[in-house]
C-alpha cells in the first residue's frame, strides 16, 4: 500500500502535532494557575422558598438568572471552583491526556493496531479518567459547601452526577476500547500461532 507521506515525515509530524497539543494545554494550565484576576462565575440554584431578587453577600454577588460570581477568590477557589469557560481541573485533564497519547501512542501503526503498548496506554487513560471522576466528584462536593457558606444557605450548587459527565462518558468508552484492544491482541496472536 502506498503512503502520502514517507515515514519519516509522518513520525515527523505526528511527533509536532503531539508536542503542539502537550506545549498548548500546559500553556492553558500555565495561565489559568497564573491568573490572579479569575473571575469565577458558575450557575447556582436558589433553595425552596427564598425570595427571588438579586443577592449581594459579602464575598459573593448572584446575578442574573441565578449566576454566582465571585470577582476576588481565594487561592483555593481560583484553583478548585468549577468555571464555565476554561477550568483548571480541565486542563490538567487535557495536558495528562495529551501526555499518554504521547508517550503510548507517538509509534501507532494501523498497520498492526493492537499492541501490549498501545493496550497500555489505553488502561493507564482509563486509570487516570477514573481518578480524576474521582477527584472531581469531590471537587464539586467542596465547592457546594462553599456555595452555601457563601451565601448563608440561600442558594445551593448542584453537582453533576459522576457518570453523565464528560469524564465518564469517556472513562466507560475507554473501558470498552481496551476490552476491544484486549481482544484484538489475543486474535493477533492466535493468527501469528497458526501462521
Amino acid at each position: 500500500m502506498r503512503t502520502f507521506f514517507p515515514i519519516w515525515l509522518d513520525r515527523v509530524l505526528i511527533v509536532l502535532g503531539l508536542g503542539a497539543f502537550v506545549f498548548f494545554s500546559l500553556f492553558f494550565v500555565v495561565s489559568e494557575l497564573n491568573d490572579t484576576e479569575a473571575i469565577i462565575e458558575t450557575p447556582v440554584s436558589k433553595v425552596q422558598g427564598k425570595a427571588d431578587t438579586l443577592q449581594s453577600f459579602a464575598q459573593a454577588l448572584i446575578i442574573g438568572s441565578a449566576n454566582l460570581r465571585l470577582a476576588r477568590p481565594s487561592p483555593e477557589m481560583r484553583y478548585l471552583a468549577p468555571r464555565t469557560v476554561v477550568d483548571p481541573m480541565y486542563s490538567l485533564l487535557v495536558l495528562f491526556s495529551s501526555v499518554i497519547i504521547f508517550i503510548f501512542f507517538w509509534d501507532f501503526s494501523y498497520r498492526k493496531p493492537f499492541t501490549g503498548k498501545a493496550l497500555l496506554g489505553l488502561r493507564v487513560g482509563a486509570a487516570f479518567m477514573l481518578i480524576f471522576m474521582i477527584a472531581n466528584f469531590f471537587r464539586h462536593d467542596w465547592f457546594s459547601e462553599q456555595v452555601v457558606l457563601l451565601t448563608k444557605g440561600e442558594f445551593e450548587y448542584r453537582k453533576p452526577f459522576p457518570l453523565t459527565s464528560p469524564e465518564g462518558i469517556l472513562f466507560i468508552v475507554l473501558i470498552r476500547v481496551c476490552w476491544i484492544f484486549k481482544k484484538g491482541i489475543d486474535l493477533q496472536t492466535d493468527l501469528d500461532l497458526t501462521v
